[in-house]
């Protein structure tokens, strides 16, 4: 069916916008627009560009009278989102655990975040968007990854949000030993934002044709591994071996596993801040599990079964004043009472902690146990357990409950259910790279989510909804050339 000038003109609205955000999110610095009361997260120019493009894409969608609700997914989404306020509401009211403005707020970016997944999926109309996509977030990395060059060695300036100071705006500059951020707030997000990205453009190697086009995508994929390193986060680039190794493996190029895996080690050999984390946490473990099995040995005092042979005595003389003892040269000295010996007592050794599991372990994740235990259904609201908790999965449990963590959970299991006919694609079309990438990316930012707030991090939540969005759209145009074949 021919499309009318006015469908074109709405096509092309879906398709830039998306093209926008999957540019704008990762590489515009977090500059503070309006602050917040109680809190140092601001407002920021990206929050007012996506409710503008989810607006424009509202509009779309009432302007063909598509309904929206009748979408399985969207009533998924739907019943977290309400999940979510719920939670606020029994925060707010009932447990008062929260600050209402600041439950909202969070409350709120909970849907502009997860929104940008119907925007993304609508975008995808054809083969040649889903080619478009895939090019904008590999260019987008690249850029943020020559502007952590400049960071590392030409001083450009750092954005970060990492505390109350930093999060005013203020322009730094990296130290000698500091972990890059690049265009993100921190090293972390900037980590986790690269596991995806990576091993879609590891996919991309096996798409492309011609000897040039695979050069670039070889010099693009080592600068972003090299991006990787350079922030340091050992889990993130843990999580990016994983599924690069099983990605490869699952899609039968078994031999590109021991290259790809040499060559990211090899880099890392070079990179002395995330090696020397890596030793840490070895040495860590390694000290702790001495001192524990030193403690479990039974200390026993020794003794001495030798034979003394003891002086003779000295003879005493008595006075008035009482017992003197005779010395020669007739000195004399009141006798020294002996002194008990103390029995042997064992020290136990000082323990050595990883800082940043020490934290997580003795207070971010206690805490957010804590507040599942407190309401175990509805959990106690959107920011109740403070901006980190270092583990997505506990601080769904803390502040959303079980019906929060239930129904997030149902809508990833929902997208892997929907785009799993990508997966019978061969991994050198454009069709099966993308969705077999996006099956690994994921599960690579879900071992991500045991440490780090994944859902949380702005950069990292937009992008990842806007893949996961691109991915639907991707399988749905599948399954309509399967319909028209039938």
């Amino acid at each position: 069916m021919k499309l009318t000038k006015f469908a074109k003109v709405e096509n092309s609205f879906l398709k830039y916008a998306t093209g926008l955000l999957l540019l704008v999110i990762p590489l515009y610095p977090k500059f503070p627009l309006i602050f917040v009361p109680d809190t140092f997260v601001a407002i920021r120019l990206e929050d007012f560009l996506i409710a503008a493009v989810l607006l424009g894409w509202l509009l779309i969608m009432l302007h063909r009278r598509v309904r929206l609700w009748a979408d399985p997914m969207m009533q998924l989404v739907g019943i977290f989102l309400f999940a979510t306020f719920l939670s606020s509401l029994s925060a707010i009211l009932v447990t008062k655990t929260v600050v209402p403005h600041i439950a909202l707020l969070h409350a709120a970016r909970r849907i502009e975040y997860m929104m940008v997944l119907f925007l993304a999926a609508s975008a995808v109309i054809n083969r040649e968007t889903l080619r478009f996509f895939v090019k904008v977030v590999i260019v987008a990395a690249f850029v943020s990854a020559v502007y952590g060059v400049g960071q590392k060695f030409l001083a450009l300036p750092v954005i970060s949000t990492m505390n109350s100071e930093f999060a005013q705006g203020m322009a730094l500059s990296l130290g000698p030993e500091a972990r890059v951020n690049a265009t993100f707030a921190g090293h972390y997000d900037l980590a986790a934002y690269l596991v995806p990205v990576l091993v879609i453009t590891l996919a991309m190697i096996f798409v492309y044709r011609k000897w040039r086009e695979k050069v670039i995508i070889f010099l693009v994929f080592f600068i972003l591994v090299w991006l990787m390193l350079a922030s340091a986060s050992r889990i993130s680039f843990g999580a990016y071996l994983l599924v690069a190794a099983g990605l490869l493996a699952l899609v039968k190029k078994k031999k590109w596993i021991i290259p790809v895996v040499f060559v990211s080690l090899a880099m890392a050999a070079f990179s002395q801040s995330l090696t020397s984390r890596y030793a840490r946490l070895v040495n860590v473990a390694i000290i702790n599990t001495y001192n524990r099995l030193l403690a479990m040995r039974v200390i026993t005092p020794k003794v001495d079964t030798q034979v003394q042979i003891l002086p003779s005595p000295i003879p005493l003389a008595q006075t008035g004043e009482g017992a003197v003892v005779l010395r020669p040269g007739g000195i004399k000295t009141s006798p020294r009472p002996r002194k008990p010996r103390p029995s042997p007592t064992y020290i136990a050794p000082p323990i050595i902690e990883d800082r940043s599991m020490a934290i997580r372990l003795n207070v971010e994740w206690p805490r957010a146990i804590k507040s599942l235990v407190k309401n175990p259904l509805v959990g106690t609201g959107p920011s109740s357990i403070t901006l980190a908790t270092d583990n997505d999965y506990l601080r769904a449990l803390g502040e959303t409950g079980l019906v929060g963590f239930i129904s997030l959970l149902t809508v990833f299991v929902a997208i892997f259910v929907r785009t799993k006919n990508l997966l019978r694609y061969s991994v050198e079309t454009l069709e099966g790279a993308f969705g077999w990438a996006m099956l690994a990316g994921s599960f690579g930012l879900f071992i991500n989510a045991i440490f780090i707030d994944v859902l949380e991090a702005s950069k990292v939540a937009v992008t990842l909804w806007l893949l996961m969005g691109i991915w639907l759209g991707a399988a749905r145009l599948d399954l309509s050339a399967s319909k028209k074949n039938e």
